[in-house]
């Protein structure tokens, strides 16, 4: 049978040994630390804090290729070494010469670092509560973002790694917060809330869970001499997950920025393939994905916030993530864990970041570099939109069969992936279609009565994925949170605007309020999700919308979401490959048996949103669009806030705007 996710040749996993049961509390002697996955416990051994990452334009390439033209050339003998991964060190043994004092770690580059006894600083949760969120962190939140082997971690533990290594430590503080969402264990509640929450009262706060365990988490210290390791750079990605859903969630894309920059300090960005007769491990897989994780929240926080990509693709060469290897799984584990096969949820997520990160490049880049490329005309633009459009359609294609959406799939983890998966790709409609329908200055683009349905359509489309997450209490991820809201907001202007061309029956609300129940769900465990609800719920009391209750009817439920209507394709005539034009080499995923497309029980919803964008095609209308953000940005938010108050007052579509001001 043909696998499903494209593997390099150069690409064989080392098969992890068997891990056997200990009891907790057992300790393992230095010798057993050494078979916890082919030298995964000695990642953090070395003290060279020279070992980083040297590219082909990097003095110390140049400097090591001008060694080998000395009259005694030595081949056994550099001033460096390098690895095939391109990481350079230098040899001391061959480079006797070296000065100590501009050499060795002074006392004050050290101070306020690492070199403090951390055990006496972090505080892991007691061994009972310690398990339980690791277990919770595996069931609800490893297999929506797979980046650490469970076996290898599981062994590491009971090693007692944690209490050894302080970058290990930092990581089971992050897991445990993660995890301490999915918890009743007030222990886990910062001292503000957890005395309600002791006292039984069912309705106690709740918004503080982990918190605790995040706050010991030095992300970013005064002296950094010894490189990241796995373990730091696995940290940078829970933790971006942590502060995204917190108070301050724009802070999570400069965690992001600092993990994708260390990572690509100790050549992690880099393809690496094992010299003749060795194979790659598991450490490397998991260092592979802890990368794309990282690129991945970099493209989709981008996306959101109207910021460019830390990294582009012609920058890095890595290989697709595969599944790690069954016989790396102990023998009593089910017969299919959760983190098995997670090659190609991971690579589809992959995926979808691509094409976000090209929207970048083109659809949302500056105006200079548009003009640069070429790209300014509004025929480029109706052009790149087509190409992302057929990128999309593509991906819905080769989602694999186990991937697709069923809201029947009895399988909580295929399903919780699947709906992660279809709320990025509805959300990344909506993000690139979203900028031909909110033209604030100037004509309103041509592609203004497509865009709208596809929008329109991809809204109600997450608000089916949203409402059957909810009733089957699987973990919110943030980007069914974002996507709820992009969608309800997408709803709220359309009801709107069908209520000023006078409809008696407004469609659109069952939707909405699917929504906002979501949100309503999800804020139990982030809190950015209840930060959404309350716009949402703002927008619909200033818009005279009445608000979500149990008995309002749900939107009916289909097994399969139907592909969104496209531009014509033969719109506009320029060449057709416009990755290779912007220098982005695409990853295939070819290999995925072709699906067919949805029936015809969704034909009908895609007419009517075409035949609404007509309709819809009015100034008013366009002016409706218009006062919408396309960003998270707060105070945008605000401000919409308050000019829908207009609507209260007016009933008139037509005074809202932007900054708040009456038109």
């Amino acid at each position: 049978m043909r696998d499903s996710v494209p593997r390099s040749p150069a690409i064989t996993l080392v098969n992890s040994p068997p891990t056997t049961q200990s009891p907790p509390g057992a300790t393992c002697s230095s010798d057993e630390i050494d078979v916890v996955d082919d030298g995964y416990a000695d990642i953090d051994a070395s003290d060279n804090i020279f070992a980083r990452y040297h590219g082909e334009s990097s003095e110390v390439v140049f400097t090591l290729a001008a060694s080998e033209l000395k009259p005694t050339a030595d081949a056994t003998k550099r001033m460096f070494k390098v690895d095939d991964t391109g990481v350079a060190s230098p040899d001391s043994f061959s480079f006797p010469a070296r000065r100590p004092q501009f050499w060795m770690s002074s006392k004050w580059e050290v101070a306020g670092a690492e070199y403090f006894d951390w055990k006496e600083i972090l505080h892991l949760p007691p061994p009972d509560l310690f398990n339980s969120l690791v277990e919770l962190y595996f069931k609800h939140v490893s297999p929506q973002i797979p980046i650490i082997h469970e076996p290898t971690l599981r062994t590491q533990i009971r090693a007692g790694l944690h209490t050894r290594d302080h970058s290990f430590a930092r990581l089971m503080l992050a897991i445990c917060a993660l995890g301490a969402r999915w918890t009743s264990d007030p222990r886990v509640l910062h001292e503000s809330e957890r005395t309600a929450a002791e006292a039984g009262d069912v309705n106690a706060p709740r918004l503080s869970a982990g918190v605790k365990y995040f706050n010991q988490i030095r992300l970013l210290r005064r002296s950094m001499p010894k490189p990241a390791v796995l373990f730091d750079i696995q940290t940078y990605v829970l933790c971006a997950l942590l502060v995204r859903s917190s108070f301050e969630p724009h802070n999570a894309w400069i965690i992001v920025g600092l993990g994708l920059r260390s990572a690509q300090d100790v050549g992690m960005h880099r393809r690496r393939v094992p010299p003749e007769g060795e194979t790659l491990s598991v450490e490397d897989e998991m260092k592979k994905r802890a990368f794309w994780a990282l690129l991945c929240l970099d493209r989709v926080m981008g996306l959101q916030m109207g910021r460019p990509s830390g990294i582009q693709d012609v920058d890095f060469d890595l290989d697709p993530v595969v599944d790690f290897p069954e016989s790396s799984w102990p023998a009593d584990s089910p017969a299919n864990p959760a983190g098995l096969h997670s090659a190609a949820y991971m690579n589809a997520w992959i995926r979808t970041a691509q094409i976000a990160g090209f929207a970048l490049q083109t659809i949302f880049a500056l105006n200079k570099s548009k003009i640069r490329l070429g790209f300014g005309s509004p025929e480029w633009e109706a052009h790149l939109v087509m190409q992302i459009d057929s990128d999309l359609n593509a991906w819905l294609e080769n989602i694999p069969p186990e991937l697709r959406w069923n809201p029947l799939q009895p399988d909580q983890t295929l399903l919780s992936q699947s709906a992660i998966l279809y709320a990025e790709f509805y959300s990344l409609q909506i993000n690139v279609h979203r900028p031909f329908i909110i033209s604030r200055t100037g004509p309103t683009s041509s592609l203004y009565q497509p865009s709208v349905a596809i929008v329109t359509s991809a809204a109600r489309m997450i608000s089916q994925i949203t409402d059957v997450v909810r009733k089957r209490k699987i973990m919110p991820g943030l980007s069914l949170i974002t996507g709820a809201f992009s969608a309800g907001v997408c709803l709220l202007i359309t009801i709107w605007g069908k209520k000023k061309l006078g409809a008696a029956e407004v469609e659109g609300q069952r939707e909405l309020h699917s929504c906002m129940k979501f949100l309503r769900y999800a804020e139990n465990y982030v809190l950015l999700a209840g930060r959404f609800w309350d716009i949402l719920a703002e927008m619909s009391t200033q818009g005279q919308l009445p608000m979500p209750n149990d008995s309002l009817l749900t939107p009916p439920q289909t097994s399969k979401l139907a592909d969104q209507p496209n531009l014509s394709q033969a719109q506009v005539g320029f060449p057709d490959n416009l990755w290779e034009a912007m220098g982005n080499e695409t990853m295939q995923f070819n290999q995925f048996p072709f699906l067919p497309d949805a029936g015809s029980d969704m034909d009908s919803m895609m007419m009517d949103n075409m035949l609404a964008a007509e309709t819809f095609a009015t100034g008013d209308m366009v002016d409706m669009w218009s006062t919408a953000p396309q960003t998270f940005e707060w105070n945008e938010w605000d401000s919409m806030i308050s000019s829908v108050s207009a609507l209260g007052s007016t009933n008139d579509m037509s005074s809202l705007s932007l900054d708040g001001r009456m038109n």
